[in-house]
């Protein structure tokens, strides 16, 4: 097997993985196959090269690089002279993200937390208490995450 066939194979196995991904957090299958192969690939990709390598109509692609350009996910490009969008991972490092994620959750849990403390009845508000502790334990973990990796790589 020759190199770029690997290196295919590679990719279409990483594509995979953030597809399975995706599933369990309720992402969609296109959507992450766009991420994964825009991850892979380190490069601007165009419009027309994301829906032919993924084999997915051109609908489908537009419809999923608006959804995680508005998310911040992804940048679209333009290309002088081009009339094609091409689209690249957005510039963000892996722990902004995981420090913008963190401070979702926070905002989530003093959400719920907000909503606990009106609720009559000691049960109801006691599981809703329990799931913005939750919320609050998933955003420590993100930022003593972020911590590690950049105590790491000091």
């Amino acid at each position: 097997m020759d190199d770029d066939s690997r290196i295919a194979d590679l990719r279409n196995d990483f594509l995979a993985i953030m597809v399975a991904s995706a599933e369990i957090h309720g992402g969609t299958p296109i959507s992450a196959q766009i991420m994964g192969y825009l991850l892979f690939e380190g490069r601007l990709v165009a419009f027309s090269e994301l829906a032919q390598a993924l084999g997915v109509s051109r609908g489908s692609i537009s419809e999923n690089t608006r959804r995680l350009v508005t998310r911040g996910a992804i940048a679209r490009h333009k290309i002088k002279g081009d009339r094609q969008d091409y689209f690249a991972l957005a510039e963000t490092s892996f722990d902004e993200k995981l420090i913008q994620m963190a401070e979702k959750l926070k905002i989530i849990g003093d959400q719920i937390r907000s909503i606990a403390s009106q609720v009559p009845g000691s049960d109801k508000a006691s599981r809703l208490t329990q799931f913005a502790s939750y919320q609050d334990r998933l955003s420590d973990g993100l930022v003593a995450i972020t911590q590690h990796t950049s105590d790491s790589s000091s």
